[in-house]
């Protein structure tokens, strides 16, 4: 039974409906992680979760959320994204994801880190 996946504050899989195989974080891997929705979001399956990052399904241990300001030795800014957050004190963060590229994080009305426009970044 399919559990959990992802909702309108991870980015979209792009999978393709019917095509499960196309959830999979990890093309190379040949167990199905999860089911494609008809709106191109992946459902994923117990044991797994969806990605932070790219929406489709992976490990565990690969979803894990960090918040931009703790822990950020042990995660990229990217690994925040869709995690929680507290809108009335955590302030928007500007940090480096794992393309190496700039990332701006506002905390959303709904307490999640969502990214915003990185020009707001000084």
């Amino acid at each position: 039974m399919a559990t959990g996946g992802a909702t309108p504050s991870y980015p979209n899989a792009n999978c393709t409906s019917g095509q499960d195989q196309t959830c999979n974080d990890d093309p190379a891997i040949s167990a199905l992680y999860g089911q494609c929705e008809a709106d191109g979001y992946c459902v994923c399956n117990d044991g797994y979760c969806a990605s932070p990052s790219t929406g489709k399904c992976t490990t565990t241990d690969q979803c894990v959320c960090y918040s931009p300001t703790q822990n950020i030795d042990k995660a990229y800014v990217d690994r925040a994204f869709g995690c929680n957050c507290k809108s009335q004190t955590d302030q928007p963060y500007c940090g480096i994801d794992s393309s190496g590229l700039r990332v701006y994080l506002t905390c959303t009305s709904s307490n999640v880190w969502q990214s915003g426009d990185t020009s707001n970044c000084h």
